[in-house]
């Protein structure tokens, strides 16, 4: 959740304020062909997310890239210019 208390507020944050309501949208990297600027003026947070199966089976971060950080910032920045 700190990613996503992270990209659509401002600064990481460690809680997110429980007062406010939160509307998160979950963007897997398989999926980062969506337009997320479309929701983005909508949303409190963007979910990223990434896991992959290591041969010995277990769960760990995988393929998150530059890019999705990127596309996440252009969504907070789009979401900034549209709230104007």
């Amino acid at each position: 959740a700190i990613i996503a208390c992270s990209w659509l507020r401002g600064p990481p944050a460690f809680f997110c304020n429980a007062q406010r309501p939160v509307i998160a949208a979950y963007l897997p990297e398989y999926r980062s062909y969506i337009n997320v600027n479309n929701t983005a003026p909508y949303l409190t947070d963007l979910i990223l997310f990434s896991l992959a199966p290591s041969k010995g089976g277990m769960l760990g971060g995988c393929c998150l890239e530059d890019h999705h950080f990127e596309q996440a910032g252009q969504a907070r920045s789009y979401k900034e210019e549209s709230s104007r």
